[in-house]
């Protein structure tokens, strides 16, 4: 059977105080119980809360009670209802509309935060204004003084927290690189974040961040809204999550960060003016069994960024880049690097990757300045280096600035059914520097410099790499395909190339007396 509980009858004046009021559904037992805890006998009197409306927040601060600067009043009033819910076994803890400055508070117990179960305490229809006059949700939550590091902590499982607005222009002490509006560090499981705004956050350095979660297993973060943030927008270290419909814009580092062997799913994400659109990495190690990290990035939206993804080692010694990924579906649009690359560590095992059916236009060419950047970048498509065991299929990379597909000492690598055209003459469709077992199969390459342009590197040679069934179409009478001096056993066969200066730069290959080399059926028109 379920109840609901009601409001003890001094709590009804909500016209001007603000008061807090749990709703609980159990046993008529357990409801006695809490509308015991509720009115003071076992926690302590609830005191009353203040209440400011959204509309009279001034940007830029947060507004703060005389007789109450550590908010220590609105903060034990609101902890106390959330503490009531978990100790009754969990459920939705009601909190008061409009806007609350408080100290860090912590959720636990199977604790549900909804702005949808607040309590009005003003005409939203009139009053509830956002911070720039749009609509914002029924709950905003900032945080109470400067020094503080989180608003909300998430201290346990099965945690909800859903269509609150985080006003986070009070957080601005970023000693620790920590300041995040949510933040979870100890381990967790089954955590919803959905459906919240996050807005001012601090832009001044890489020290701020809209979410961090850790070690969280089975969490999911869907449908929020990032307006802007210095660092990673939504942090994630170790732990399994479903990260998708959010919105993110305008991050000095990661619309979305994967670090530290985080794993999961990252989809349907809208992230725009990132450093970073997604970051992974690192990983683990080779002697690690979490050495493995496997996810996936699929269909996401990511436009005039830095990077759109990028993954790897990022220098950690004894560390490796994720291994068991994917990468598909997505649209990659402007970015000012590259939109998809992959740096693995010196000697290790990275890899293990597939890029596929992705949809990257004009590299080279952003909007707007990504964060954190200056001037023009190289505007590459597909970029893996220092990995292996790598497929690249059915991918589509337009009117970039760079070269389309670069591999760099790989090993294991399929590069198959692309459709590759270039902006400029002065790029290479496909780039191949030292790297073995590498097949090139069926790619259409269009306005390129050079279409494929295969060699060594260092004392490191090229070696067992086929070019075969390209279509390539090269622009200024360049070169068509060609095979450096330093590359040992290759074979190209059954390739079409056109627009070359002439028959010796269709398929040109340096003379070397110690290879193997086979070039058969290949047109030149």
């Amino acid at each position: 059977r379920r109840f609901s509980c009601t409001m003890p009858q001094s709590w009804k004046r909500v016209s001007t105080i603000a008061t807090a009021v749990l709703c609980c559904t159990a046993n008529h037992a357990r409801a006695s119980r809490l509308d015991g805890v509720a009115q003071g006998r076992g926690v302590g009197a609830v005191p009353q809360l203040r209440s400011v409306d959204v509309k009279n927040v001034s940007r830029g601060s947060i507004p703060e009670s005389d007789s109450d600067p550590s908010c220590a009043a609105t903060t034990a009033a609101l902890q106390a209802v959330i503490d009531a819910t978990a100790a009754a076994g969990g459920g939705e803890a009601r909190v008061p509309c409009g806007f609350h400055a408080v100290a860090p508070l912590v959720l636990h117990g199977a604790v549900a935060l909804r702005a949808s179960q607040c309590i009005l305490t003003f005409d939203s229809a009139v009053d509830n204004t956002g911070l720039d006059g749009q609509a914002a949700p029924q709950l905003t939550l900032g945080a109470c003084t400067a020094d503080q590091m989180h608003i909300v902590h998430i201290g346990g499982d099965n945690v909800t927290v859903e269509g609150i607005q985080f006003d986070c222009s009070n957080l601005t002490n970023d000693a620790n690189r920590d300041m995040a509006a949510i933040h979870t560090t100890n381990p967790a499981q089954n955590v919803v974040i959905d459906g919240n705004r996050f807005t001012r956050i601090n832009m001044s350095s890489q020290g701020f961040h809209a979410l961090i979660m850790s070690d969280c297993t089975g969490c999911v973060v869907r449908g929020n809204v990032v307006e802007q943030s210095g660092g990673d927008a939504l942090n994630f270290n170790s732990g399994e999550y479903l990260i998708t419909g959010n919105v993110v814009e305008n991050v000095g580092d990661g619309c979305i960060a994967m670090n530290n062997n985080a794993m999961g799913t990252v989809s349907q994400n809208t992230l725009r003016r990132c450093n970073l659109g997604v970051g992974a990495g690192p990983a683990g190690s080779n002697a690690t069994a979490s050495a493995s990290t496997p996810f996936i990035i699929t269909g996401n939206l990511i436009e005039d960024s830095d990077y759109g993804v990028l993954l790897g080692w990022f220098a950690y010694a004894g560390r490796l880049g994720p291994i068991n990924t994917i990468v598909s579906s997505n649209v990659i649009r402007r970015c000012r690097s590259a939109a998809i690359q992959n740096n693995g560590a010196p000697g290790a095992i990275d890899g293990a990757w597939i890029i596929a059916d992705n949809q990257i236009t004009h590299m080279g060419f952003p909007a707007s300045q990504p964060p954190g950047t200056t001037g023009d970048g190289p505007g590459h498509g597909i970029l893996a280096d220092q990995i292996r065991d790598v497929s690249i299929r059915g991918n589509m990379v337009m009117h970039g600035s760079g070269d389309a597909v670069s591999i760099s000492r790989g090993l294991h690598f399929l590069v198959a059914d692309n459709i590759l055209s270039a902006e400029t003459q002065a790029a290479t469709g496909i780039a191949v520097v030292a790297s073995s077992d590498v097949t090139l199969s069926g790619n259409s390459l269009r306005g390129f410099a050079t279409g494929i342009d295969v060699k060594g590197g260092g004392l490191s040679p090229s070696d067992r790499v086929k070019v075969r069934g390209n279509s390539v179409e090269v622009e200024g009478s360049h070169v068509g395909i060609h095979l450096a001096t330093e590359v040992t056993r290759f074979v190209a066969s059954d390739n079409t190339v056109s627009g070359s200066a002439g028959a010796a730069q269709c398929v040109a290959a340096d003379s070397t007396p110690s290879s193997v080399r086979v070039l058969r059926d290949n047109i030149c028109w």
